[in-house]
């Protein structure tokens, strides 16, 4: 981290170098720490990313013993995010991911094929942090060209709607603005390729898109 130093709070934009580096991750964590804080022996531990649940945003306090090198959970806790304001960190034995392992493969696949393209391309300059530890922003339109040109790769081998996911998930931004920036025709595609699996359009009895 760069700003993100001795600060009482912190996010994506305080990861340095190359924000590529959080957008193959399925979860990053970050720990917050002032001189404050390490003077009463403790931190705050808190999720700044998680793919394939809810709780962004979540930051729990933590105790740390020095002689032991041990971590202790207290009770206190926040979220930015959501509703919730009490969410237990420890894994739930009996919680189920909803993806297989084929899918889960299937998907960081697509996620690595899309940060290797825009290395590659033009648009890695939205992976760039900037001195002040901030990303550029996207555009509308840049969004829509990101998309077009990463469709253009990997439409053959993979499916619309799985690269318009992973395309939210590398750059943080929410579906509904995504697909909202995107042309007619791409939006087109995408409502066709859906059509396909669940026949939404004859449900809708929807007979033209645009």
């Amino acid at each position: 981290m760069r700003n993100g130093y001795n600060s009482s709070d912190i996010g994506m934009t305080d990861i340095a170098e190359s924000a590529g580096l959080s957008h193959t991750a399925d979860v990053m964590l970050g720990i917050i720490q002032d001189d404050l804080m390490r003077a009463n022996s403790e931190y705050w531990l808190k999720v700044l990313k998680i793919r394939d649940g809810e709780g962004k945003g979540t930051k729990c306090k933590l105790n740390i013993n020095w002689n032991y090198m041990r971590l202790l959970e207290t009770e206190e806790t926040t979220n930015s995010n959501t509703e919730f304001s009490n969410i237990n960190f420890e894994l739930d034995p009996n919680v189920k991911d909803n993806k297989d392992e084929e899918d889960k493969i299937h998907f960081e696949l697509i996620a690595r094929e899309i940060h290797r393209l825009i290395e590659i391309s033009r648009f890695k300059k939205f992976n760039k942090v900037d001195e002040l530890g901030k990303c550029a922003s996207l555009k509308k339109a840049d969004i829509n060209d990101i998309y077009g040109y990463i469709v253009d790769e990997m439409a053959a081998n993979n499916s619309r709607i799985d690269i318009f996911s992973e395309l939210c998930v590398y750059f943080d931004i929410n579906p509904t603005k995504f697909y909202s920036s995107l042309s007619n025709v791409y939006k087109e595609d995408l409502i066709q390729e859906l059509d396909l699996r669940t026949g939404i359009l004859k449900q809708k009895n929807i007979m033209k898109l645009f």
